[in-house]
């Protein structure tokens, strides 16, 4: 008996460690996410459309086709259940993962090849600064389960976490839960790594080795917690990992978290001097990133004024840059781009030259809307815009050329279209041709210049007099413009063969001469006016002659100008 107790006794230690409970890591899919987004269905039908008509272009070029239709929904990112003190249930996620989209739906894989999912949610509020977002459920479709907890503790380093969302694999996005350890609690990066002299810090982090991969942004990092439902309480929300770094994961801390979260559902009354201090942090912040040339203006913009704008943004900056052949697969990532493009020219990158900073030259609250009109100044230029609130942050509505101006639209969009003749330049199509100049022959002086024909060819005429005219079927070869901007360079070579006519040598001589002139030179065109064009080229005859004749007519400088018909 008393060895069965000693036994009992030895075993005891071993008994209570299997005892503990341990997590129920399945029950995880129950709390975290697969985020999806859809932009809003006017720039889904504008991108539709410009990209089924780069599309037969894409083909003569050779170029590989674009996708027709725009991805209306897509998923992006993870996010994971949060239920707070008011008895409500959130998504709560990062910024990134959700910006500058219209819809917002959340999906759940509870078991192998089952899923629930809930659309139509909103958001609450985000910090773009810290990069966290608070989506809510419509009413009455909400998950019935508490989410998860964040953690009443900071991480420890060295504590075991787990890491659980949704990255992608391939082309879809799939579940993985995965573990690791806290290799630095408390961490703080560069904002601005790719600037040298610049030293403004963020954070602080939570650094661990979890797994991390493209579509875990925005679910929890997790430890082990008896106390909670799930068996985990979020102790971070994963955020980014590093390019250079194997292993080296990052985390918002759930401190961080649990502060934005309660200012969200809990928001004090500010007055307005606490808003503009904080308008003037924002500017203070814009005018930096401005001056350090690290900068993008679609950052710090309204999803309103992308919606009032894009078309424009579009339209002006495929003329100027033609991004519209680099379309990516998500619509907004291109107009992104366009609207940057868009300012290019109005704030240039600086890179910390005092001449060129921008700097604020006044801030006035506007009498009947809840925002203020901000004046820049940069290089003795001002530039006007006006900033609002949106889920909780300054952004502006209107900047520079910006501004939301409809009678914009139809102006820029000419120019797109009307460029499209610019960059097909000459081509094998019947487009009737027109040219009129001046040519400056040689040896013998100037003379009247005239063709007309299609623009592979035609017939072209040089006349001085009586005495001296020149008559010619010409063909052009086929180049492709060089295209800048609204403006293009059109090469023009090309082959003629005709006859000319110079003063008799002899009594049995006619004048009449034949042969052949090659051609080379330029054109120029614009999109401005479709369809007109100048230009200038050289002209070498190789005609039969007698050695009598007195005057030299070989070289030919011809200036014209022309317009080309459309069929």
């Amino acid at each position: 008996m008393k060895r069965i107790i000693l036994g009992i006794f030895l075993l005891l230690p071993f008994l209570t460690i299997f005892a503990q409970p341990s997590p129920n890591v399945y029950s995880i899919r129950n709390y975290v996410g697969l985020i999806s987004v859809e932009d809003h269905p006017d720039i889904i039908a504008f991108v539709d459309r410009i990209k089924s008509e780069l599309e037969e272009t894409k083909e003569d070029d050779g170029e590989k086709s674009l996708p027709k239709t725009a991805p209306y929904e897509r998923p992006i990112g993870s996010g994971f259940l949060f239920k707070a003190d008011n008895g409500n249930t959130y998504v709560l996620t990062n910024w990134h993962v959700i910006s500058f989209t219209w819809n917002y739906s959340i999906s759940f894989e509870i078991s192998f090849g089952e899923k629930i999912v809930y659309s139509g949610l909103t958001l609450l509020a985000a910090d773009e600064d810290l990069d966290i977002a608070v989506l809510a459920f419509p009413t009455g479709n909400s998950p019935d389960i508490a989410g998860l907890t964040l953690s009443e503790r900071p991480g420890q380093e060295g504590e075991e976490v787990y890491s659980a969302g949704f990255p992608v694999l391939g082309r879809d996005p799939v579940w993985q839960l995965g573990r690791g350890q806290i290799s630095n609690s408390h961490v703080m990066l560069h904002k601005y790594y790719e600037v040298e002299d610049d030293e403004t810090m963020e954070g602080p982090f939570i650094q661990h080795t979890s797994q991390v991969d493209p579509g875990n942004s925005g679910g929890p990092l997790l430890i082990t917690d008896t106390a909670a439902p799930s068996g985990f309480s979020v102790v971070g929300i994963n955020a980014r990992s590093a390019t250079r770094r194997q292993a080296a994961n990052y985390s918002i801390p759930s401190e961080t978290v649990r502060a934005f979260v309660e200012s969200v559902l809990n928001p004090l009354q500010r007055e307005d001097e606490t808003e503009r201090n904080n308008l003037n942090e924002r500017l203070r912040v814009f005018t930096r990133e401005v001056n350090k040339g690290k900068y993008s203006i679609f950052d710090w913009i309204t999803y309103q004024c992308l919606l009032d704008n894009f078309e424009y943004a579009f339209y002006w900056s495929s003329v100027k840059n033609n991004p519209s052949r680099n379309f990516s697969e998500r619509p907004v990532g291109s107009l992104s781009s366009a609207f940057n493009n868009l300012v290019r020219n109005t704030i240039p990158p600086t890179y910390g030259e005092k001449k060129n900073e921008i700097s604020i030259k006044s801030v006035e609250k506007n009498e009947n809307a809840n925002g203020y009109t901000v004046i820049f100044e940069m290089k003795g230029k001002t530039i006007p815009s006006q900033w609002e609130k949106e889920h909780g942050n300054w952004r502006m509505s209107s900047f520079g050329q910006i501004d939301g101006d409809k009678t914009k639209i139809a102006k820029a969009e000419k120019l797109y279209y009307n460029q499209s003749k610019v960059r097909d330049g000459y081509t094998n199509e019947s487009n009737w041709v027109a040219e009129a100049g001046y040519a400056q022959v040689l040896n013998r002086g100037g003379a009247y210049y005239g063709a007309l024909g299609l623009s592979i060819g035609g017939i072209r005429c040089i006349f001085a007099d009586s005495d001296y005219w020149q008559l010619e079927f010409f063909g052009r070869g086929y180049f492709k413009p060089l295209r800048f901007g609204v403006f293009a360079l059109e090469p023009d070579v090309g082959f003629g063969m005709g006859i000319k006519s110079l003063p008799k040598v002899s009594g049995n001589d006619s004048g009449i001469r034949f042969g052949v002139s090659p051609h080379a030179g330029i054109q120029f065109t614009s999109s401005v006016i479709p369809g007109l064009y100048i230009g200038a080229y050289y002209q070498y005859n190789l005609y039969f002659r007698k050695n009598e004749d007195k005057n030299n007519t070989r070289h030919i400088f011809v200036f014209m100008g022309g317009y080309r018909f459309k069929d």
